[in-house]
């Protein structure tokens, strides 16, 4: 019983970076964190090009517009494609937010559930 007591010592500071570490790697590893900051330069990639596209097709018919894109883009498509287009960027650019999001909350519930059953096989295989 003293022995169970006596492996646990307070102390006094910071987490250690090992603490971090073994936290950390529960969500799910190296690939985990590869998937979640893929999923945001993907999120960010659709989110920026949609304001990008649409500024292109409000930018039809002025003088100011930037000459490569009015030459190579815009061939006086219907407002449908363009809107369509839109919508589509948007679109994809919410799923990928939702399932980022959604792969994050997965694995954020991850390191208490490993934590807990680590710690309740301890417990239960203590001596009572």
């Amino acid at each position: 019983g003293n022995e169970l007591l006596n492996a646990e010592v307070m102390e006094d500071g910071t987490v250690t970076w090992q603490t971090y570490k073994e936290y950390l790697g529960h969500f799910g590893g190296a690939f985990f964190w590869f998937m979640y900051i893929f999923g945001q330069v993907l999120f960010n990639v659709f989110d920026k090009f949609s304001q990008i596209w649409i500024g292109w097709y409000a930018a039809q018919g002025k003088e100011q517009s930037i000459a490569w894109h009015k030459a190579h883009i815009i061939r006086h498509e219907p407002t449908t494609m363009w809107f369509g287009v839109y919508m589509a960027l948007v679109f994809t650019g919410c799923l990928v937010f939702y399932l980022r999001e959604w792969m994050y909350a997965k694995g954020a519930v991850n390191p208490c559930r490993n934590l807990y059953k680590e710690e309740l096989s301890c417990v239960l295989a203590s001596p009572v």
